[in-house]
């Protein structure tokens, strides 16, 4: 038998219809330092203000592309979640390496937001903001 789709009604007491509610989207926060001797403590607390419901923390040079973290995250999105970094330039020290990631966050269906970067916002909001623009 197969399976309802998730947003489908589902049948309530007494013959009437009640929604199923839609699943939660999850905000993943990534801070990362470059060095040991850095914290990732200043990011995650912004992440976390704004909005990050898990916050992954690495210590890895941005110009590696192998960063187990990171790559936890992807491998965990569901459509419609959403990765969120301070800056760019923590996510990824080339453009190269940026488009990669952002191609494999979107082949998720998912979400990316900088909040130092507005202009690099694909939810919502950021695509609203820049259609003002």
């Amino acid at each position: 038998m197969p399976k309802p789709h998730p947003f489908a009604a589902a049948p309530a007491s007494k013959g009437r219809m009640r929604a199923v509610s839609k699943p939660a989207v999850t905000v993943y926060g990534y801070a990362r330092v470059s060095t040991g001797g850095q914290s990732v403590d200043a990011q995650a607390r912004q992440l976390r203000a704004a909005g990050a419901g898990k916050v992954a923390r690495e210590v890895a040079s941005g110009a590696k592309t192998d960063r187990p973290q990171l790559a936890r995250i992807v491998s965990e999105l569901a459509a419609g979640d959403v990765v969120m970094v301070t800056r760019l330039d923590r996510l990824a020290r080339s453009t190269r390496d940026l488009l990669n990631t952002l191609a494999a966050i979107t082949e998720k269906k998912a979400g990316f937001r900088s909040l130092g970067d507005a202009w690099a916002d694909t939810t919502y909001v950021g695509v609203a903001f820049s259609n003002r623009i």
